[in-house]
């Protein structure tokens, strides 16, 4: 899944730098593409972090692979001023990972320890409801750049499946329900009122990608 991700995101932002801009993007009243007063909508997905979903402290993965649902968010933001936006964020995904881990049992008919491969799974839900303020810079006329601070509530669930008799139950280390977010985003309108985006940084997701389509005042 990462591959075909990385590949979009590419194409889609190569597509935005070299985009003919529509006139109004262009007219001398248009001095910004964010000012106070305005509001903006994003939809969009993203790279999953795995931090969430698998312990750090686990044996050494084999044939790692995602085959959950990819992510999935809305997002809604107002302008208070011509630099900082407030708003919030709903998240949603099915996440599910799989692999094999190879452990050396002993056979006792041989008297000695051989590799055995056992299939693992990690799958649950995730559900978020975070707010977000976004510091906006180096704002043109039809691409904005930002950086973005959010938290949240979180819910979490995962249910850890696998052939190893010996493997016990467990779930990852969340004490509490709350999660967080800190991104570098950029915006860049191919439209009148409509921008790629994509966001990097640590969160609920590596890298999102999506479209915002702004409301005006």
């Amino acid at each position: 899944m990462v591959k075909p991700l990385v590949f979009i995101f590419l194409s889609a932002f190569a597509f935005s730098l070299f985009a003919v801009q529509p006139d109004s993007c262009s007219s001398p009243m248009r001095r910004f593409c964010f000012k106070e007063g305005d509001s903006f909508i994003s939809f969009g997905s993203g790279l999953y972090g795995l931090v969430n979903a698998v312990p750090r402290k686990h044996a050494v993965l084999q044939d790692f692979k995602s085959v959950g649902v990819p992510p999935l968010f809305f997002r809604y933001e107002k302008a208070i001023s011509d630099y900082i936006g407030l708003g919030g964020t709903v998240f949603f995904h099915l996440p599910a990972f799989m692999w094999n881990k190879t452990v050396d049992v002993y056979n006792n008919e041989t008297w000695t320890y051989e590799p055995v491969v056992y299939a693992e799974k990690y799958s649950g839900l995730s559900l978020a409801l975070l707010g977000r303020m976004n510091f906006h810079f180096a704002t043109t006329r039809n691409r904005d750049t930002y950086i973005g601070l959010g938290a949240g509530y979180e819910f979490y669930m995962m249910n850890f499946q696998s052939d190893d008799p010996l493997a016990t139950s467990r779930v990852p280390n969340r004490p509490l329900p709350f999660s967080g977010e800190l991104i570098f985003g950029y915006r860049n309108y191919f439209s009148d009122n409509t921008a790629f985006y994509a966001e990097i940084g640590y969160g609920k997701m590596l890298l999102n990608i999506g479209l915002t389509i702004a409301l005006g005042s």
